[in-house]
């Protein structure tokens, strides 16, 4: 439909990620599958976060690397509470 109206569709306009962004988003990708579960996901435990690194890819210091996959996480972990707690709403 928004093709039809000439507007950008946002997969086939997305921009591709540099070599950088991808590394990270599909070691986040990788950890993700770690992640407890429950009530909702839990976040990667920093452990598995430093197994990676440490086994997977030491690409730059291992501060930083934690940092990126932390922040990646929140984000994550903020997008699937809104996602219940809209689910929640609609039921009421």
């Amino acid at each position: 439909m928004l093709e039809e109206l000439g507007e950008k569709t946002p997969l086939r306009d997305m921009p591709e990620p540099d070599a950088d962004v991808s590394f990270f988003l599909q070691a986040f990708s990788i950890l993700s599958r770690s992640r407890g579960g429950g009530m909702g996901p839990s976040p990667i435990l920093l452990s598995e976060i430093g197994y990676y690194w440490e086994h997977v890819a030491q690409i730059g210091p291992l501060d930083e690397f934690i940092a990126i996959m932390q922040e990646l996480d929140s984000v994550y972990l903020d997008h699937a509470r809104e996602q219940t707690e809209q689910q929640r709403a609609s039921k009421h």
